[in-house]
């Protein structure tokens, strides 16, 4: 059964009173406002996957390599934090969250879930971004645990 992205996202909106409001930018993008975080919704045809994107900063130039260190750090971490991966939208540009699923796994319900996990996780890495080296030894790590994984 192929499902309708369109009609998948159309309700998620009405799901849950976080949503600010959901964009299209064609059948296969939409941006999801949550509070001050957007997030993007893509499909990819080629694996049938939905991908979801979210920025968070630029890290500053005399903390890339502890930044880049820990997104590395974090994305190995796949089974902890539900599939959650961190990366980089181009060499030395901003640091992006991301998580998938298959499409025809996705429920309105799963939808919201993995939206709201990613929103609430954004704030610690721009926290972790944009504070000097003697802040960030002094940061307390999110703990991982079911409840906060991305979905569900």
């Amino acid at each position: 059964m192929k499902t309708d992205l369109t009609e998948l996202m159309g309700q998620i909106g009405p799901a849950d009173d976080a949503i600010g409001g959901v964009f299209a930018f064609g059948d296969d993008r939409f941006v999801v406002s949550l509070g001050d975080t957007d997030i993007t919704v893509d499909r990819d045809a080629a694996t049938n996957r939905l991908m979801f994107s979210c920025p968070c900063g630029l890290p500053s130039r005399e903390r890339r390599e502890q930044v880049y260190e820990a997104l590395l750090l974090y994305t190995s971490l796949w089974r902890e934090t539900g599939g959650v991966r961190m990366g980089l939208v181009e060499p030395g540009g901003e640091v992006v969250q991301m998580a998938d699923i298959f499409v025809d796994d996705a429920t309105p319900a799963l939808v919201v879930t993995i939206l709201k996990n990613l929103s609430e996780r954004v704030g610690f890495w721009r926290d972790f971004l944009t504070a000097s080296p003697a802040a960030t030894a002094q940061m307390p790590v999110p703990e991982l645990s079911m409840s906060g994984f991305i979905r569900g």
